[in-house]
């Protein structure tokens, strides 16, 4: 009897899932390669399309390496997750399924069939942004499940979905697969899943297969024809910069304060690609802690010393439920310096900058190349103290202000530039804003919110509101009929309100007593999960921010 090949592909975080059934042949052969998005505008949320032909053969494939394109991503974290005992036992939920396969086929090389199967997201494993299991329905005997994590490149940020070991026999029967065709939905349980790049650069799949009876020879590999993005200008871009330095005891003259960039993006946005920061004038290098560096070889060992340690970074990203969290070391970059960030999590980065010179003689850092992966926060801190990395060149709590200066690139060829006042942090504080919130009726579909922002000795010029997952604004009139804002005991005009599926701005034009903003009457819907912080961003007269975590 004919041996049936299988073989499964399945991408997470950025999304392919899929499966090949494959009898070998003389050699290994794919033919008739496609992979593109139904549509193809960048960051659409679009069904992805693959086709993958086998040749006919007597050689089974073995092992199946599917390269997506950097920034083809997926968002693991709307779909339910189906458990890996459900998976097994066929009994993954609806609002669990991502995908679709459908395989063309020979049974015993004489009946032509159809094989088809549904993609879940399923329990992830340690280490892995997500994971995805496949269940194939052949036409007789139990059906076949299968499972897949996705692997990040160095190279490109890009992702791989590796299979090996694939099984050669199922259920006893032959079946020569001829063609597979796989459809990862771009709405998945009702909320956005696969998203397209947001660079307008051509993009290719590729696919390497090796096979039982290959031994050692060179995997088998092909392309998809290209598929380029487009309608890059549509896309926003605006990541948001903010900065605190010092800490008490630690503003004077020739103290080494610790220093706090942020950048915030919206989900939607353009991913961020460059991004150079230079810091304030009012800070220099410590000379002393230069002298601790760590090889860049080293650095991408894992085997930096701990005295070359400066810092440290977190990443959120809407696409996973934790952060992203590491060590920020101080790095030797060809015969220069920078900073190379470790960030450990579900989704491993390995992050290098450079540090850059002013003419002014000011420094700062640059990233280049930055993965097309929505990020929505993003904080280096460079830690103070005795071997800290930086010098107050004056007392930071006097003025001038110290103000950084960054340019942004987005992936879709925006360019943006910032000059933002950094919160000095260890002077006489001046009375800060305060802020609570209440959640009513939280465990309806559609709750309400009340805000409650109180001035400090400065009047507060903005608000802004963050919803966890699990909550969204309604849009249009649905919004703008059920949010109302108040502004020192007086309602406000609903011009002053803006907002997007998860962030709401109030711009008061100068509060001197208190902001309250009231969300209700269906503005608010509840998706899933249980409640998180709620975070405000606070901006004041002085121009200081001001952050809270709210939980209500």
């Amino acid at each position: 009897m004919r041996r049936r090949g299988l073989i499964t592909a399945a991408a997470t975080l950025a999304g392919l899932a899929a499966l090949i059934w494959a009898p070998g042949a003389m050699a290994l052969g794919l033919t008739d390669l496609s992979a593109a998005p139904t549509n193809v505008a960048a960051g659409a949320h679009s069904d992805f399309k693959v086709h993958i032909g086998v040749t006919e053969q007597t050689d089974d494939i073995k092992d199946l390496t599917i390269h997506l394109p950097p920034g083809m991503v997926g968002d693991p974290t709307g779909p339910t997750v189906c458990t890996v005992e459900d998976l097994n036992a066929d009994a993954c939920a609806d609002t669990s399924q991502v995908g679709t396969s459908s395989s063309n086929a020979l049974l015993l090389d004489l009946v032509p069939l159809t094989v088809s199967g549904e993609i879940f997201n399923i329990t992830a494993q340690e280490g892995e942004p997500a994971r995805f299991g496949i269940v194939l329905h052949p036409p007789v005997g139990s059906p076949i499940v299968l499972q897949s994590a996705a692997q990040l490149r160095g190279s490109d940020f890009g992702l791989d979905t590796v299979l090996n070991d694939l099984p050669n026999t199922a259920n006893g029967l032959g079946i020569s697969i001829t063609s597979l065709d796989i459809t990862l939905f771009g709405t998945a349980n009702g909320q956005p899943f696969m998203r397209n790049p947001t660079s307008c650069d051509a993009k290719t799949v590729s696919f390497e297969a090796t096979s039982y009876a290959g031994g050692e020879d060179e995997p088998v590999t092909g392309s998809a024809p290209s598929f380029t993005p487009t309608d890059c200008d549509e896309l926003p871009f605006s990541p948001d910069l903010s900065a605190e330095i010092g800490a008490p005891g630690l503003t004077d003259t020739d103290t080494h304060p610790p220093l706090t960039t942020v950048i915030e993006q919206e989900e939607t946005e353009a991913g961020l690609k460059r991004a150079e920061v230079i810091l304030p004038a009012s800070t220099q290098p410590n000379n002393n802690a230069l002298g601790h560096q760590c090889l860049e070889a080293d650095f991408d060992a894992g085997n930096c010393a701990a005295d070359t340690k400066i810092g440290s970074a977190v990443a959120s990203s809407p696409l996973l439920t934790v952060p992203l969290t590491g060590s920020a070391y101080l790095l030797q970059r060809g015969g220069g310096l920078g900073v190379g960030l470790d960030l450990q999590g579900p989704l491993a980065l390995k992050l290098k900058g450079t540090f850059v010179f002013t003419p002014e003689l000011r420094t700062g850092n640059l990233f280049e190349g930055l993965p097309d992966i929505p990020i929505s926060e993003f904080a280096l801190t460079i830690d103070g103290g005795a071997n800290g990395l930086l010098t107050a060149a004056r007392g930071l709590c006097d003025p001038p202000a110290s103000v950084l200066d960054a340019t942004f690139d987005g992936h879709n060829g925006a360019h943006l530039v910032q000059s933002p006042e950094a919160t000095i942090v260890g002077c006489a504080p001046p009375s800060p804003p305060t802020a609570q919130i209440r959640l009513r009726r939280p465990n309806s579909k559609r709750p309400a919110l009340d805000l409650d922002v109180e001035a400090g000795s400065e009047p507060v010029e903005l608000v802004r509101l963050r919803l966890p997952k699990g909550f969204r604004f309604a849009s249009g009139a649905a919004f703008t009929g059920g949010a109302e804002a108040t502004v020192d005991g007086s309602t406000a005009d609903d011009d002053i309100l803006s907002a997007s599926r998860r962030r709401v701005t109030v711009d008061p034009t100068g509060a001197d007593d208190s902001v309250e903003l009231s969300v209700g009457d269906g503005a608010l819907r509840r998706v899933e999960g249980r409640p998180k912080p709620f975070r405000v961003k606070v901006i004041d007269g002085d121009d200081q921010t001001f952050r809270f975590r709210l939980r209500p």
